[in-house]
């Protein structure tokens, strides 16, 4: 399975969590750059996890509207 993580500068505490619930494949963007608004949510990901704190409110409506569409 994967996960995809938005948000946050590091997330290597948050990515051994994910492995030891055996997510696989971990894609981490840290939004910092406004571009990453123009990126679409990848077909095999299978849950997206957004650290608020750490994202921008554009970019979270964004995925979440997109993540909502796709089921995840």
């Amino acid at each position: 399975m994967s996960v995809l993580v938005i948000g946050g500068d590091k997330i290597d505490s948050i990515a051994s969590v994910l492995q030891d619930f055996s997510f696989e494949k971990i894609t981490h963007w840290d939004a910092r750059n406004p571009s990453v608004v123009k990126k679409d949510i990848p077909q095999d990901v299978h849950l997206v996890i957004m650290l608020t704190n750490f994202l921008n409110h554009n970019a979270m409506n964004k995925f979440k509207s997109e993540a909502k569409r796709k089921g995840n």
